[in-house]
């Protein structure tokens, strides 16, 4: 059976691309690798490693050895070395990796030091003494519930009260205020970053639009909707699909913090998922792969082909960079926005990103097949996302200050009571009086009352007759100190970061230097008429058209399905190096995952 596609004619201009992309996107819609490979006609499709054999050298041994290994974690990636084994689009995500673990390196050194300041100052603190002396095993609290809780001491708060000043106190305060503007800052750092990359691997105006939709994705979309920018129906995801997922999302974060205040609470949270979770998820992740690569390596024959070892690695699926950035995001949410809470946050991310990436970079060398090499132009959405991240840290710190910690408080109690920079009687002007006479007027409370308690304490600022018990107008100005120092907090911090942002561009000047030069030059090249003669010969003799043919012919007829031979034929010898030019564009976009070099027939087995 011989098949025969003829491509229509290709005008050589500047829009040749686009109207190409057009013609053909109707016609060969379901032309390509992976469509090849999803009905079946392929079992599989992937470049090939370079033999890990450490008695030579090559760009994987390269990288198995300084880079893919835990004792060298303290030394620089080598990113130009990733980018030419695993292509730009990997390489931007260790870059990004990189540079976030660089950033860790000082909120971590003040995150040590702000931790060490609070367990040794927790036993001069004035109301941490109070609760724990004897003013706390003389004060008698309310029930925290009906029926089965009973009357406590103030001091019973002890150990409470020593760990919530730990992670509450002045220098936890600096310190949110520190890394509010920290996170903007690594962010401009990180843009400058990146664009020193896209200069240096000539990626600035390359554009991801006409990535392929992926044919899994194909089959799960519901509906369609037109481009505004292209006039053509595309795959859409409806609001009705994703909301579930957003309201999910959205409850989680509401239900972390009891409204009342919870920074204890919210220390343990952070406490869990920065060092517990991380913990688990590292030995799930990388203890298992670990354990299988062992086993593999038993069962490897050394005779074998690399093509059969290769084959027998797990699959590599670019949706898999997905998870790590979604991995990198979180966490950087964590620290930025509940640093306050927990100001070792950022050294156990370190210890975290430190092994992540050696981790990461073990698996793709040792455990996963070679990637196909992609172009890339940054990270994509993940910066504006860890942008925005940035902008709400200064929300959050501001909102955790003032609402959750004790900090305010404190100053308005130094304030209205002239006590200057002390505490002392801070403990018992929190807490106001309920008197007992009142106490089990609705027979749901518990009926054990110690004998001669006329009154109990709870934690509030409330008045001390009854019946409604209002709040007094401390509550009121204690409320209104909470929100002035929100106004002013996120004001100031934003002032700070808008400054930031004017001194530090998003693109370095030597940077933009090259920019302005590779512009102007290919724009000289665009304005002055072809001197190749190929090209000469092409608008000369085929008036800018070049016709080509692709044929598809099968090995036989006992060949199976699966072998078929790609030929690439031109109707004139005299334009055979640009032929070969163009001999790629036609495969990249009929056949995107195949690589074309310069011989006219590839075979694929």
């Amino acid at each position: 059976m011989r098949r025969i596609l003829k491509l229509p004619p290709l005008k050589i201009t500047p829009d040749s691309c686009v109207s190409s992309e057009q013609n053909l996107s109707n016609t060969y819609k379901y032309f390509g690798i992976r469509q090849l490979i999803s009905h079946g006609i392929f079992d599989s499709c992937f470049p090939l490693h370079e033999k890990l054999d450490y008695s030579i050298s090559n760009d994987r041994v390269k990288l198995r050895t300084t880079w893919a290994t835990i004792c060298k974690c303290l030394k620089l990636q080598p990113i130009d070395l990733i980018r030419s084994y695993m292509g730009e689009k990997v390489a931007f995500y260790f870059a990004a990796m990189g540079s976030y673990t660089i950033a860790l390196i000082l909120p971590s050194i003040v995150g040590v030091i702000v931790f060490i300041y609070g367990v040794a100052s927790v036993t001069s603190d004035r109301p941490t003494s109070d609760i724990c002396g004897s003013f706390g095993h003389n004060t008698d609290m309310c029930p925290l519930c009906d029926k089965t809780c009973s009357f406590w001491k103030l001091s019973d708060s002890c150990v409470y009260a020593q760990i919530s000043y730990v992670f509450d106190n002045v220098a936890t305060v600096i310190f949110a205020i520190l890394m509010s503007i920290w996170a903007r800052g690594f962010v401009e750092g990180w843009k400058r970053g990146q664009s020193e990359l896209q200069c240096r691997w000539d990626s600035i105006d390359f554009h991801e639009c006409n990535e392929p939709i992926r044919p899994d994705f194909e089959k799960q979309v519901r509906s369609k909707r037109k481009n505004i920018k292209t006039g053509r129906k595309e795959s859409h995801v409806s609001i009705e699909q994703k909301l579930p997922k957003i309201l999910l999302s959205i409850s989680v974060v509401l239900l972390m913090c009891d409204p009342a205040g919870c920074m204890v609470e919210l220390s343990i949270q952070l406490l869990i998922i920065m060092v517990g979770k991380q913990i688990v998820n590292t030995v799930i992740e990388y203890g298992l792969p670990f354990l299988s690569s062992r086993k593999l390596c038993k069962n490897t024959d050394e005779n074998k082909k690399q093509w059969e070892i290769d084959n027998q690695l797990d699959v590599f699926d670019w949706q898999m960079l997905l998870p790590e950035y979604l991995e990198m995001t979180i966490q950087f949410g964590f620290i930025t926005l509940f640093v306050a809470a927990f100001p070792l946050a950022p050294l156990f991310a370190l210890l975290n990103n430190i092994l992540e990436i050696r981790f990461d970079a073990w698996k793709l060398l040792t455990r996963y097949r070679r990637p196909v090499l992609h172009k890339a132009a940054n990270i994509g959405i993940w910066t504006a996302i860890l942008s925005s991240i940035s902008y709400f840290a200064v929300l959050t710190n501001g909102a955790v200050i003032a609402w959750t910690s004790e900090f305010i408080p404190k100053l308005a109690y130094q304030i209205i009571e002239g006590k200057g920079t002390s505490l002392d009687g801070y403990v018992n002007w929190t807490l106001s009086l309920f008197p007992i006479s009142d106490y089990n007027r609705t027979g749901t409370m518990n009926p054990n009352i110690p004998s001669n308690l006329t009154y109990c304490r709870y934690r509030d600022f409330r008045e001390s007759i009854g019946p409604n018990y209002n709040y007094t107008s401390l509550y009121w100005h204690i409320i209104a100190a909470r929100l002035a120092f929100m106004i002013i907090f996120e004001n100031v911090i934003y002032l700070i970061v808008y400054l930031v942002e004017l001194m530090v561009p998003d693109v370095s000047s030597h940077v933009q230097e090259a920019i302005d030069r590779q512009r102007y030059s290919e724009q000289s090249h665009r304005d002055s008429p072809p001197k190749t003669p190929s090209a000469q010969h092409v608008i000369k003799n085929h008036k800018e058209h070049l016709f080509l043919c692709i044929e598809a012919v099968s090995e036989g007829t006992s060949a199976p399905i699966t072998n078929f031979l790609i030929t690439i034929e031109d109707r004139d010898p005299k334009c055979a190096s640009l032929t070969r030019i163009l001999e790629t564009i036609f495969l990249e976009a009929w056949y995107p995952i195949i690589v074309a070099t310069n011989s006219r027939e590839i075979k694929q087995n």
